[in-house]
């Protein structure tokens, strides 16, 4: 039972109470501000390691290793023999699908003999030529044979449709036949011609591929390339980079506190260097950092606002912190490994992230073990003593399956708001025919420390493919994410919640029970007020958008209202009529969030193998996988739960809402959801009651039953030996009225007589619980909490002093019909 004010609580049990009703929507993912980027940049950088950091001035700084890359053909044909040659007079497209992304300086064309031609690319419109991306409107001399011609910068991504377009002053350029092949052209003479923008419409001639394509030249390797941006924003020139070093093989990172900015990464000669400023960028210098050798990958975060920055280096099987003081130019290292515990293969990036009083790690792996190899994303932590913390994973797949996790990143700002917690994301690489390298996106859920483990499902967020991952930087207004040819912003502040209070027809809440959807609201638009969801009136409406529900009473003191649970908008309905037009919103709780999620993989506990968790430890590592933080409440909780460590196996596919009520069938207690948390609480018969109905609070309308329930239970298990283990728990009461429901259970995870005999106890408690039933209407307790045990006299009925537990609560709002209630489920105590 929630603690109430007096006048709350005096007001609900009056005879002339008033109602209050209060629901307002947040751009909230289960307490935690979704973040909705937007793309600033896209260039043609190629992709590898990278880093963002911003200095004390707000200025964004940039950092990418360029391996370079061999000249290679990116779009159009290879040679054919060719069929004859295409007229003078026209102008000629061909339709072709770019094989990889980067920026295409060449253009190649087979002709059959001399003359001059002019050259452009052309975006795709619905399978049409569209937008001039580049052209040479001056004529280009070629002679017979493949001519190579230097092409204005054009950049071109893979998957993705273009159109190749020439015009000769001679019958020269080659073609052949291939059926299916998609070719335009238009009459066009050759002499003062410049290709139009967008293209001019052009007339069909499929299957005769001209001989064109489009080349990268081959560009230098090894490079160190940083940038700074002094005020990032929509209108910022990110294309600028200034070259570092010729030197860098491999990875880099970067971190900025004030007026530094350090940028470290691995030199050919297999040691770390560092190249930094003190003066926010206006000077730099370069020196040697560490002989740590065979670094595959790093990351750098500053150590709050002071003097020390730390690198972390990913070696194969081991990590390390440099410690660097930026003021001496000191340096200490600290290792760290797990071979008996994380025997690992190999490594594939890290992240880290500077958080309160230590650093947050990710990093991302392949492990050694039986029966099966797999890889993962780790974390960690380097505590303020420079400690690490135990490596623990939060996502595996197996060896053999060809998916892989790699380059992770994580940040969270340095002042963060209650909302915002530390996110990470990392690349889900599948290596099989279709495969991708499809960035994921996870978070801490609210509540809860990075230690705990209690991160999100990881999920797509942007479409786009990154084979280096993204890697996270923030400002006072804005969180920011890059790769080098990406730059893109979210803004930090969450906005004005839409209110719907004064909107309120009627409203639905049922808590418990597994009801879905767990709370209906019908809104007046009879002003088309919610018509245009997600903008306008109503710019934090979207689908799965939290809603805040408070229920109360006007009373002396004003409107008095308690929060009473956070959902989650699943779907919403219009409706009209000559009367009345409304907008319908059907929501979700914690519970029906578990019946959404299903298990992307198989997640597997053993009893002594293969990271053992208790019943509580499960439950903790499933409910943040939908944004619950799983947390203890300070209500009794059961021996098992904390002690029962069970073999359990999730199979992909397996429904959230499944695996826990498998989980709770296993102890005596129930699971609350509270808004964006759930705890559990032991349903204790001798619990006290906290709440009577019936005298002051008065029972509108009562129904009370009783059944027969099991009268004996059996649980069953098996110890260490394989031997047998029997607990019996029995209502002697009824057995002795010749009544012998039998229920049996068999567990292998019960291992010894402790546990079978609270199994026993457990389920025949359950069913005495859901066997003496009953429900109440009452006007709405505001305090009034799930599994709560209460007291119900009901003369009427011959109830006087009852115990009963509540099992499930719906509360009851509708202005038209002047209804404002609560319906309380109850079963045996």
């Amino acid at each position: 039972m929630k603690s109430l004010t007096a006048t709350l609580l005096a007001a609900q049990k009056k005879a002339d109470r008033l109602p209050y009703v209060e629901a307002k929507v947040y751009d909230y993912e289960q307490g935690i501000k979704r973040l909705h980027w937007t793309r600033l940049y896209e260039g043609a950088e190629p992709d590898n390691h990278h880093g963002i950091a911003f200095d004390g001035q707000g200025a964004m700084h940039r950092v990418r290793a360029d391996t370079g890359w061999a000249e290679g053909k990116m779009i159009g044909e290879d040679d054919h023999a060719s069929d004859g040659t295409v007229d003078t007079g026209y102008i000629w497209a061909d339709k072709f699908t770019a094989s990889v992304t980067g920026v295409m300086d060449q253009f190649r064309v087979k002709v059959d003999g001399p003359g001059n031609l002019k050259l452009a690319v052309y975006a795709d419109d619905a399978g049409e030529p569209g937008t001039l991306l580049n052209a040479l409107n001056t004529g280009q001399a070629v002679t017979a044979g493949w001519n190579t011609i230097t092409f204005p910068d054009t950049s071109l991504t893979s998957g993705t449709d273009y159109w190749l377009a020439f015009i000769s002053d001679a019958k020269i350029t080659c073609r052949y036949t291939s059926a299916g092949k998609v070719k335009r052209y238009k009459v066009q003479a050759y002499a003062g011609y410049s290709f139009e923008d967008p293209a001019p419409d052009m007339s069909n001639l499929d299957g005769y591929p001209d001989l064109v394509a489009g080349w990268r030249a081959a560009t230098p390797d090894n490079l160190l390339y940083r940038q700074k941006i002094a005020s990032p924003d929509a209108g910022s020139d990110y294309t600028q980079w200034t070259l570092i070093t010729d030197n860098c093989h491999g990875p880099c990172a970067i971190a900025a506190s004030g007026a530094k900015i350090y940028i470290f990464y691995r030199k050919g000669d297999n040691t770390i260097r560092k190249y930094y400023s003190h003066n926010y960028g206006v000077d730099w210098t370069d020196a040697e950092l560490s002989t740590y050798a065979d670094v595959l990958s790093m990351a750098a975060a500053w150590w709050a606002a002071g003097d020390i920055v730390v690198c972390f280096c990913a070696k194969a099987t081991e990590l390390n912190a440099i410690v660097l003081n930026s003021s001496t130019q000191a340096a200490t290292e600290y290792t760290h490994s797990e071979p008996a515990t994380h025997p690992l293969l190999n490594t594939y990036g890290i992240g880290a992230a500077y958080e309160t009083d230590h650093m947050a790690i990710v990093f991302a792996g392949k492990q050694d073990d039986t029966p099966y190899d797999f890889y993962a994303l780790y974390r960690t932590q380097l505590s303020n003593a420079y400690n690490w913390l135990a490596w623990e994973y939060f996502i595996t797949s197996p060896d053999g399956e060809d998916v892989t996790f790699e380059y992770p990143d994580c940040h969270i700002p340095s002042s963060p708001e209650d909302y915002e917690q530390v996110q990470i994301a990392a690349v889900e690489k599948f290596s099989g025919d279709t495969s991708y390298n499809r960035p994921l996106l996870s978070h801490a859920v609210r509540g809860s420390s990075f230690q705990e483990m209690a991160y999100t499902e990881p999920k797509p967020f942007l479409n786009i493919e990154s084979g280096y991952g993204l890697r996270f930087g923030s400002t006072a207004y804005y969180w920011w994410l890059e790769r080098p040819d990406g730059v893109w912003q979210a803004p930090r502040a969450a906005g004005d919640p839409t209110n719907l209070s004064a909107n309120i027809i009627s409203l639905t809440q049922r808590v418990g029970e597994g009801f879905t959807p767990s709370l209906v609201i019908e809104l007046d638009n009879s002003s088309g007020q919610y018509s245009g969801v997600g903008e306008g009136l109503v710019p934090s409406l979207f689908k799965r958008s939290e809603v805040v529900l408070k229920l109360g009473y006007k009373t002396g003191e004003g409107n008095e209202a308690e929060e009473l649970g956070r959902y989650w908008i699943d779907a919403w309905e219009y409706t009209s009529n000559r009367q009345l037009s409304t907008f319908k919103l059907f929501c979700l709780d914690g519970f029906s969030l578990a019946g959404k999620w299903s298990a992307r993989y198989q997640i597997r506990w053993n009893q002594s193998a293969v990271a053992p968790k208790t019943v509580s430890q499960i439950l903790a590592a499933l409910t943040c996988r939908w944004g619950i933080y799983y947390y203890n409440a300070g209500k009794p909780r059961s021996d098992p739960l904390d002690n029962l460590y069970p073999d359990f196996v999730i199979q992909p596919g397996t429904s959230g809402a499944a695996v826990i009520c498998r989980l709770l069938s296993m102890i005596p207690d129930g699971l609350v959801f509270e808004g964006y948390k759930a705890y559990p609480k032991d349903l204790e018969s001798d619990e006290a009651s906290s709440y009577t109905y019936g005298t002051a609070h008065v029972i509108l309308k009562g129904n009370y039953g009783e059944a027969v329930p099991a009268s004996r239970i059996q649980a069953i298990g098996r110890d260490g030996s394989n031997n047998k283990l029997l607990s019996s728990a029995f209502d002697w009461d009824l057995l002795a009225l010749a009544i012998d429901n039998f229920h049996s259970d068999y567990d292998p995870n019960l291992v010894n007589t402790t546990r079978t005999q609270e199994r026993a106890v457990a389920i025949l408690r359950r069913h005495a619980m859901e066997a003496n039933t009953g429900r109440i209407i009452v006007p709405p307790n505001i305090g009034q909490e799930l599994y709560d045990v209460i007291t119900v006299s009901d003369d009427r009925c011959g109830i006087s002093s009852r115990k009963y537990r509540v099992i499930a609560i719906q509360a009851l709002y509708d202005r038209r019909a002047v209804t404002y209630q609560q319906r309380l489920t109850l079963g045996a105590p």
